[in-house]
């Protein structure tokens, strides 16, 4: 039996059709008898709804932000509408999502008194799209026979207070994690956790900044004593260069840590250079998959740099910079 983390971005939990996959996914894998940690994004486009109600209500513009947070309890409902039956388990995510929307309301009036919103407010604000979607694909999973249980990411990474790029705090990060997600995983359940955010230890809720999602995933692979992290998104893998760019472009079978760091540093939409950190020194693989092409191997990702044929591995692409040179007599 192995244990997988799997995480699954805002746009593999962006419609019912997509959720629908995510959870053919995970219970598929239940089904060869391995242990899955679900680690999930906001549903694509939430966080940024999320953000422009926060805009509106610094600008004293009531009806937008109440006009987003309708859209969102609406993006939130579909979902809940088709993949749920009318139970009282579709009533008690409708309940949590509408008690999460109204913590979003609140915030809103409040940055609306004071004219202002802090990184510390933003956080709280941003977080709601993790914390609705965890319980919206628990629910999803539930319904298909899964023991599935939604948790938090405040309860497990335990971060400093640099609000919007907060550090996890590594000792006590490691024992939330030991009190609360291995014993999850040990009766049997499989767990459905919020990525990109943390708390303060006196529990004020933080965001781990950009790639948060996927270094979430790698916290928890990696404290979970995890066989593989499997980043699940909307490409086949890691590619040769923009398939938008060059229509050549081809997944790359395999790649190395060191590799992936610099396809992301120099412009490729690969994985950010800190989500493998958590997990480079144990060695674990990691594998990025596409959601909606779920046969493919994707593109794994170990210590091990193989040669290419081509010798050159991809290409990558930096916009809108400039290049200055200086000459002199010299």
């Amino acid at each position: 039996m192995a244990t997988y983390t799997m995480k699954f971005g805002g746009t593999s939990v962006g419609t019912p059709e997509s959720i629908a996959a995510v959870a053919d996914i995970v219970k598929s894998t239940l089904d060869e008898g391995h242990r899955v940690v679900v680690v999930v994004s906001a549903m694509g486009g939430v966080t940024d709804m999320l953000l422009r109600s926060m805009d509106a209500a610094r600008r004293g513009d009531k009806w937008e932000y109440q006009s987003l947070n309708d859209k969102i309890r609406h993006k939130h409902e579909e979902v809940a509408n088709l993949l749920l039956e009318p139970t009282p388990r579709r009533e008690k995510l409708l309940t949590s999502i509408t008690r999460l929307l109204d913590e979003h309301l609140q915030l809103c009036q409040a940055v609306n008194i004071l004219g202002e919103y802090t990184p510390r407010i933003t956080d709280s604000v941003v977080s709601f799209g993790e914390r609705m979607s965890s319980r919206l694909v628990a629910a999803v999973l539930q319904e298909r026979s899964v023991d599935a249980r939604q948790m938090d990411a405040t309860q497990l990474i335990v971060t400093d207070d640099n609000f919007q790029n907060a550090s996890p705090l590594w000792g006590r990060t490691r024992e939330e994690i030991a009190r609360h997600l291995i014993p999850t995983l040990s009766n049997g359940q499989t767990p459905v956790l919020t990525g990109f955010i943390g708390a303060t230890v006196n529990g004020t809720v933080t965001t781990l900044g950009r790639g948060g999602s996927d270094y979430s995933a790698a916290i928890f692979a990696a404290h979970s004593h995890s066989d593989e992290l499997v980043i699940w998104t909307d490409v086949n893998g890691v590619m040769t260069t923009d398939p938008r760019i060059d229509r050549r472009a081809k997944v790359l079978p395999s790649v190395s840590y060191a590799e992936v760091g610099e396809l992301a540093f120099y412009g490729a939409k690969v994985l950010h250079p800190k989500t493998v950190q958590p997990i480079v020194e144990m060695g674990m693989p990691v594998r990025v998959r596409n959601t909606f092409n779920p046969d493919f191997p994707g593109t794994l990702i170990t210590a091990r740099s193989e040669a290419a044929a081509t010798v050159i591995k991809a290409v990558t692409v930096v916009r809108s910079v400039s290049l200055l040179t200086v000459g002199g007599r010299g």
